[in-house]
């Protein structure tokens, strides 16, 4: 008789079969009530009975489970493919949806400038009040015409299931709801683009699912706000990567509307035409957009559980018995997700925020010692030509003309700043080294404090120095050519865990040898990951950088309307674009996420994989206990 499991959802009981993870009945998410129900019934290996290093080293492997059970997010090139795929599918019911909503917006532009002209230059466009209510009027009437369709649009992505007519039809109920929420999302984003941008970066990534819950899912303004900035903070770091083609399109739209609309209006000498020629163009890649934030959402949605109400009407699947074959075994040649893994990263940085940033402040003290050195060196050297007027075309042939004692006190100055800049090389040599064991100890323990990492890894300092001048040299002498030198990176990067979790019997190049083992059969998994890795901080700074370039002109837009509601200059403490104080704080703010967050992300993340890489070959070497379930 199989064993059955309860829906926390909607309480249906069904069958436990290990590839279902989703409620017949309401297509709700039982990956926690699978979990907690294998964790009872899966026989694992049991940890040694003995104390002390073997104990610990089990712990230390058994920490985090080896996968998650359930489906994973979809991948970049996936969420593209359905992007690409529906966009051609659904062309016609949504292409004259984006067209109109693009082309009211755009005709807001033509009113706004029959008001603007007799203010801006009276002398030549006399002030007509009869033309000032009819250009408001407009204004109104294509600005709610464009909500509209964009209501309409948003509905038509997230229910498929509805027609045209259906679509249209819904759309009046919920027009206030969406002109509301977007009030709000362009006052906050507004204001956080305008006060130092980041907030405004952050405000966008936080907000960008809201319209497509508020049409997915039909819940009001402050619920969709709400459960947007919920879903981005479950997986914000995916989030944030997968919106690198959101601003690509805009500053596509952007470049065509400002140097492709040129020559259109130039050609058409027509206002209305121009509108008209400008919007078929910018609609496409304006669909392609919304589709693919759809994608990025119901992907988000469904690996949280997360069941729509259309969705909650399915009738249920018609019970059905499978065979379940015994045993079934876990892979061992798989490893997590990159992203799965560095979520996993970032909840264990922040359990352990201030013992890494400790590590990770210490590790800067010899580069700061050594910049002292090298600034001390000059300031001494620039007040010595001073004192003896060395300067000019043959400051270098007065030096002979000088006293002996001060050519005797210039050679104990080299000398001395030989012997200072040669400490500081080995400090950092020895502080490198220390640190690189603390970090270990620091993530793997969560009750020790940063002294206490520092103690524990200066108790083990010799030993890993000659482990790791072998693992240096290898790495140095196979880095002339490119593929050896990668080969042995991956093979060799584990040494400094291994070291500091495995003590027994260990030689000089017995954790080398072990970390090429533990490698085994996974090098080129295990080498996308590391790579992947070292490419994060490239591609979050690509993508901030995108997000910033494509969100200008509409920071642009929102000061100017500030300064029109005013009547006056922007508010105070509102920097301007030409300002180099933002683009000096934008800098600061990458180089305060490189240096201060980055380091002890990877730290964290490659003891992840290396836990990984040691439950793999533990399942490998462990063939009469199988993992199974009963």
């Amino acid at each position: 008789m199989m064993t059955k499991i309860r829906c926390p959802h909607c309480g249906t009981s069904q069958e436990l079969f290990p590839h279902i993870i989703l409620c017949r009945n309401c297509y709700g998410d039982l990956r926690g009530e699978f979990e907690k129900h294998s964790s009872q019934t899966i026989s694992v290996e049991k940890p040694p009975a003995e104390s002390g290093p073997a104990v610990r080293k089990y712990q230390a492997i058994r920490k985090y489970p080896l996968k998650k059970i359930g489906p994973g997010n979809s991948s970049l090139f996936d969420i593209l493919g359905k992007t690409g795929c529906l966009s051609f599918k659904r062309f016609f019911p949504l292409f004259p949806l984006c067209y109109f909503s693009v082309f009211f917006f755009l005709l807001i532009g033509i009113f706004i400038s029959k008001l603007g002209l007799p203010i801006v230059f009276p002398e030549y466009f006399p002030l007509d009040p009869s033309l000032r209510y009819l250009a408001g009027g407009g204004i109104l009437t294509c600005l709610l015409a464009s909500l509209y369709t964009q209501t309409a649009l948003l509905l038509a992505v997230s229910n498929q299931h509805l027609d045209l007519g259906d679509v249209l039809a819904k759309a009046w109920s919920r027009l206030v709801s969406y002109t509301l929420l977007i009030l709000l999302m362009a006052i906050i984003i507004g204001l956080g683009y305008s006060i130092l941008i980041f907030p405004g970066v952050i405000a966008i990534v936080l907000l960008i699912f809201a319209p497509f819950i508020l049409a997915a899912e039909n819940v009001g303004v402050t619920e969709a706000i709400s459960k947007s900035v919920s879903y981005v903070a479950h997986d914000w770091l995916r989030v944030f990567l997968c919106l690198a083609p959101v601003p690509l399109l805009i500053i596509f739209s952007l470049m065509f509307f400002a140097y492709g609309g040129t020559p259109i209006l130039w050609v058409t000498r027509n206002a209305f035409a121009f509108v008209v020629i400008v919007s078929a163009v910018i609609s496409v890649p304006f669909m392609l957009m919304t589709l693919y934030i759809y994608h990025v959402y119901d992907d988000l949605r469904k690996s949280l559980g997360v069941v729509l109400p259309a969705d909650s009407a399915i009738s249920p699947l018609p019970q059905t018995t499978v065979e379940l074959p015994s045993p079934v075994l876990f892979s061992s040649q798989e490893l997590s997700p990159f992203f799965e893994m560095l979520q996993q990263a970032w909840k264990i940085f922040q359990e352990r925020f201030f013992c890494l940033s400790v590590l990770n402040l210490v590790s800067y003290f010899p580069h700061v010692l050594n910049l002292s050195v090298l600034v001390a060196a000059y300031v001494i050297v620039s007040i010595f030509i001073d004192a003896f007027g060395l300067k000019g075309d043959f400051g270098a042939v007065a030096l002979l003309f000088l006293p002996r004692s001060v050519h005797i006190l210039i050679i104990l100055g080299i000398m001395l700043f030989g012997v200072l800049y040669l400490c500081s090389a080995i400090l950092g040599l020895i502080t490198y080294l220390h640190l690189e064991l603390a970090f270990v100890y620091a993530i793997a323990d969560a009750t020790l404090t940063p002294w206490q990492a520092l103690k524990k890894s200066r108790a083990r300092l010799r030993g890993f120095f000659r482990s790791n001048l072998h693992r240096k040299f290898i790495l140095i002498t196979s880095g002339v050519l490119l593929f050896p030198g990668c080969m042995f990176w991956v093979w060799y990067e584990f040494t400094p865990f291994i070291f500091a979790m495995e003590r027994e019997g260990q030689t000089p190049l017995s954790s080398l040898v072990e970390s090429r083992e533990l490698v085994r059969n996974l090098w080129g998994p295990v080498l996308k990951r590391m790579i992947s890795l070292r490419m994060l901080p490239i591609l979050v700074i690509s993508v901030l950088s995108l997000i910033l370039i494509a969100g200008l002109p509409f920071q642009q837009i929102f000061v100017l309307f500030l300064s029109i509601f005013s009547r006056g200059m922007p508010p105070a403490g509102m920097p301007s674009l030409h300002d180099p104080t933002i683009w000096l704080l934008t800098i600061a703010g990458l180089y305060f996420y490189t240096l201060f967050f980055q380091i002890p992300l990877q730290k964290v993340f490659l003891y992840l994989l290396y836990t990984e890489l040691k439950e793999a070959k533990n399942s490998e070497s462990v063939p009469s206990q199988p993992l199974y379930y009963s």
